[in-house]
């Protein structure tokens, strides 16, 4: 199952506004993608704006922004479980701009570009906890695969590779 979204006229993004926990067939079956073009990718997917969310087995791919969180920008509680973000494109925070609770488990960010600062795959501002994910091949000056400031973070059986710092 993929899900394409195309805004036309004003772009837009999934809002989510309380908990739900959506859960896929896997991360390459079941994917929510911003189009099936990348290059006329003109919205970030998912806005989480309150909530206990949990997205099971989901692909998200293909988000852009100008602004934060090409795929994800969180701002409430966010859990991916056996899950992938990847080909986005954001001003800050390519893959996942995170501003609330962000816990990625058995999961993968990669092949996410912060086109205005940091953090090519993760920017968090927020608490940050990874648990047997990778974080790959994601661009950005500084902070290419994750920039975390602010708040706490917890890597337990991560694997940081390839990705870049420019600038």
């Amino acid at each position: 199952l993929t899900v394409s979204l195309r805004f036309c006229g004003h772009c837009s993004e999934i809002e989510i506004r309380r908990s739900l926990t959506l859960v896929g067939a896997g991360a390459t079956w079941s994917i929510v993608q911003g189009s099936s073009d990348p290059d006329i990718a003109d919205s970030r997917i998912f806005r989480i704006l309150s909530g206990n969310v949990i997205f099971i087995g989901l692909g998200i791919r293909d988000g852009a922004t100008e602004s934060v969180g090409g795929g994800i920008w969180n701002l409430g509680s966010l859990t991916l479980e056996n899950s992938t973000v990847s080909h986005n494109i954001g001003g800050d925070g390519g893959g996942i701009m995170n501003n609330g609770t962000l816990i990625l488990i058995d999961s993968a960010v990669s092949h996410n570009t912060a086109t205005n600062a940091v953090g090519g795959g993760i920017y968090s501002v927020g608490d940050l906890i990874l648990e047997r994910a990778t974080v790959s091949d994601n661009e950005s000056e500084p902070g290419g695969g994750i920039f975390s400031g602010e708040a706490g973070s917890a890597l337990t059986r991560t694997l940081l590779t390839n990705s870049t710092v420019s600038g």
